[in-house]
């Protein structure tokens, strides 16, 4: 193809797919949107959005739990000597 004007046009329809479009997104400030589906139906890169969960776990206190870990212990070891 020629590199003069007529060249260009014709590259640019040879490149260019009918099936594509561009879209602009709704909100330049918040371009991430959500995706509930997607914890779901999994990962898909050109659609995959925010996953975010309806709740999270509550985070465990690991100090407390390896008190009442060594609480437990204890008491075990104070129940088999004298039984």
């Amino acid at each position: 193809m020629a590199d003069d004007p007529i060249g260009d046009t014709a590259r640019v329809r040879a490149l260019v797919d009918p099936r594509l479009q561009v879209k602009d997104d709704d909100d330049p400030r918040n371009p991430i949107q959500g995706n509930p589906k997607g914890l779901k139906t999994g990962y898909n890169p050109y659609n995959s959005g925010t996953l975010g969960k309806q709740s999270y776990k509550k985070k465990k206190n690991l100090k407390e739990l390896s008190r009442w870990i060594e609480l437990r212990k204890k008491m075990a070891a104070k129940k088999k000597p004298g039984e």
